[in-house]
């Protein structure tokens, strides 16, 4: 009799899996206009279509934010966001991208330090 429904179970259990269907996966944002922008040399717009997609771990959308938040984009530098668009797996992507990592991580750090020391220094203000 435990025989038996064990083997129920199992078919109960074999049966579900074809029957329910996996929830379909969100579209990623496709890469393509923003690096078709980048390309035309419109940054701003490349910045705001590429975003999305660098977001969706895409790895080339990744490597070009870092571009735009550290180099191409005066008013948008920010190392630390460019730092983390070149994770682990984005700077392997090219050696272009572990170029531009080994040029923004100095920079970050030093922005960190200081970081540290300005807020060390309004502490030192408020002292009596």
């Amino acid at each position: 009799m435990r025989a038996w429904i064990a083997y129920a179970a199992a078919l109960l259990f074999f049966l579900s899996g074809l029957v329910l269907q996996p929830a379909a996966a969100e579209p990623t944002p496709d890469a393509a206009p923003g690096v078709a922008a980048y390309e035309a040399g419109d940054y701003e717009h490349a910045y705001e279509l590429l975003k999305p997609a660098a977001e969706a771990d895409d790895v080339q959308a990744r490597y070009l934010m870092a571009r735009l938040s550290s180099v191409l984009i005066p008013e948008r530098v920010d190392y630390t966001a460019a730092i983390e668009y070149l994770d682990e797996h984005g700077r392997c992507f090219s050696a272009e991208a572990l170029n531009l990592f080994g040029s923004i991580f100095p920079k970050t750090i030093r922005t960190t330090v200081l970081q540290v020391y300005l807020r060390q220094a309004e502490v030192l203000k408020k002292r009596p």
